[in-house]
C-alpha cells in the first residue's frame, strides 16, 4: 500500500463531487430554481475546500492502540459467514425471491410493498451484525493475497449474492457499493502501478465491465418503474424535466437519470438555505435516529429536518435524495457542517495512515465506510441512513475513538 494514494483517493472522490455540481447547473435535468437562489454551488465549493484542507492537516497523525476485531483474518471468515446465513435470508424476508428475467419495475414495486407492509425481524438481525456484513468485501481486498483460496472463492459468492440481492429487490444500492469500494480499495493497494501490471489492466477491464453492467441495469430499473421521470423526461415532484426522454436511446436515459439520483441533494440544499434552522438534538442527520427518539420520546424531531421542511416546496422527504450537508445542516447549521467537513477530512487522512501502518480490520472497515460517506455526498447522509449501517458504523466508531489515541507520525 502507497501512502500518496490515499490522497489521490481523496481528491479522485472530490472531483467526482466536483462533476456532480458541474452536472446539477450544465447537465440534462432542468429544475425549477427556488424564488430565491440558495446558493448551493458555493456552499459545497466551500464544503470540499475544508474536507481537502483537514485531510491535509491530518496527513502528520494515525491512532495508536487497538479496538474492534483482533484477528483480520478470523473476522473476515466469520463476515463470510454471517453474509452467506443472512443475505438468502434478507432476500426472502424483502423479496420472496424473483427470478431472474423478470421486470425490473415489477420487481421494485413489489419488494418495496412487502418491506413497507410491516418491520421484518431480519432487520434488526441485520443491525446486530452491520459492519460484519459491511465488511467481507474491504478486507478480503486488502488481504487477498494472504488468504486461502477457498476464502477467495467464497467472497466472490458473497458478492453474488448481495448483486442478486439488488436484484431481488430492484434496487442499485448493493451492486454500486460492491463497484465502490472494489475500485477504491483496488487503487488503494496497486493505484501506483495500476497500468505497469496485468493485475492492474485487468482489474480495470473488471472495473469497467461492472459499471457498463451496473449502467444497464440502472437504466432498465429506471425505464420500467411506474410513473418513471425516464420515460417522459418530466418529473414534477422534483420540479424538473430532462433534455432526454425513452425516446432517445438507452444511453442519453441513463444519462439523464444517473444526474437525477447525483444532482437532486443540491435541489434540496438550494430550496433549505433561507429556512430557518431549528435544533434536532443531533439525531436529525439520520432517518433512522430520528425515527427512533419519536417512537422514545413522542416527539416529532423527523418534521423539524431541512429534508422535512422544505416539503411545502413539493419536495418529498420520503422519495426524493437530500445531500449529506442538508441532512447534517438540521443538527449543525451549515457553519457546523463546513467544521464536520474538515474533521472527516483529518479522520481520512489518519485513519488512512493507520490503516497503513497497522492493517487491523477496524481502521480497514472505518475508512471502507468513509469512501461511501464521501462517494454519496452530493445524494444522502448514505451510512446514517439505515439502522444497520448506524448501528455498524458506531459500533466500529466509538470503541475506535475510546480505545485508541491519536499520535503524530515521526518523521
Amino acid at each position: 500500500m502507497c501512502g500518496r494514494n490515499v490522497s489521490r483517493l481523496l481528491d479522485g472522490l472530490i472531483a467526482f463531487q466536483l462533476v456532480t455540481l458541474w452536472l446539477f447547473y450544465f447537465g440534462p435535468i432542468a429544475y425549477e430554481r427556488p424564488a430565491v437562489e440558495g446558493g448551493a454551488g458555493i456552499a459545497v465549493v466551500c464544503f470540499l475546500a475544508l474536507l481537502k484542507l483537514g485531510a491535509l492537516s491530518g496527513r502528520r497523525f494515525r491512532f495508536a492502540g487497538s479496538s474492534g476485531p483482533t484477528s483480520p483474518l478470523s473476522f473476515l471468515r466469520f463476515s463470510i459467514l454471517t453474509t452467506m446465513v443472512l443475505v438468502p435470508l434478507t432476500i426472502y424476508f424483502r423479496s420472496g425471491g424473483v427470478e431472474l428475467g423478470t421486470d425490473l419495475g415489477d420487481i421494485y414495486s413489489a419488494s418495496h410493498a412487502r418491506r413497507q407492509s410491516g418491520d421484518s425481524a431480519i432487520e434488526y438481525v441485520r443491525m446486530v451484525f452491520g459492519y460484519s456484513l459491511f465488511g467481507f468485501l474491504p478486507l478480503a481486498l486488502i488481504y487477498w493475497e494472504k488468504i486461502l483460496g477457498v476464502d477467495k472463492f467464497l467472497v466472490v459468492l458473497c458478492v453474488l449474492l448481495n448483486v442478486y440481492m439488488s436484484y431481488a429487490m430492484g434496487v442499485n444500492k448493493y451492486i454500486f457499493d460492491v463497484i465502490i469500494i472494489f475500485s477504491a480499495m483496488f487503487y488503494l493497494l496497486w493505484g501506483h502501478t495500476l497500468f505497469n501490471t496485468i493485475r492492474g489492466w485487468v482489474a480495470s477491464m473488471v472495473i469497467l465491465c461492472s459499471l457498463f453492467g451496473a449502467g444497464a441495469y440502472f437504466t432498465e430499473g429506471q425505464v420500467t418503474r411506474e410513473g418513471s421521470a425516464a420515460v417522459s423526461g418530466v418529473s414534477t415532484s422534483l420540479g424538473a424535466y430532462s433534455e432526454y426522454n425513452i425516446d432517445d436511446g438507452p444511453l442519453l436515459v441513463f444519462y439523464s437519470a444517473i444526474t437525477t439520483y447525483l444532482t437532486q441533494g443540491y435541489r434540496a440544499l438550494d430550496l433549505s438555505m433561507h429556512e430557518p434552522f431549528v435544533f434536532t438534538w443531533g439525531v436529525g442527520n439520520s432517518t433512522f435516529l430520528a425515527r427512533q427518539a419519536d417512537r422514545v420520546l413522542g416527539s416529532s424531531i423527523q418534521d423539524n429536518t431541512y429534508p422535512a421542511r422544505i416539503e411545502k416546496y413539493g419536495w418529498d422527504r420520503y422519495v426524493q435524495w437530500s445531500s449529506f450537508y442538508l441532512w447534517w445542516a438540521s443538527d449543525l447549521t451549515y457553519i457546523g457542517v463546513g467544521i464536520l467537513m474538515f474533521v472527516l477530512g483529518f479522520l481520512y487522512s489518519s485513519i488512512g495512515n493507520t490503516l497503513l501502518t497497522k492493517g487491523d480490520a477496524a481502521s480497514i472497515l472505518l475508512f471502507a465506510y468513509l469512501i461511501i460517506v464521501f462517494f454519496y455526498l452530493s445524494a444522502n447522509n448514505q451510512v446514517m441512513q439505515s439502522g444497520e449501517s448506524v448501528v455498524g458504523f458506531f459500533s466500529l466508531m466509538i470503541p475506535y475513538f475510546i480505545k485508541r489515541r491519536l499520535v503524530r507520525i515521526r518523521t
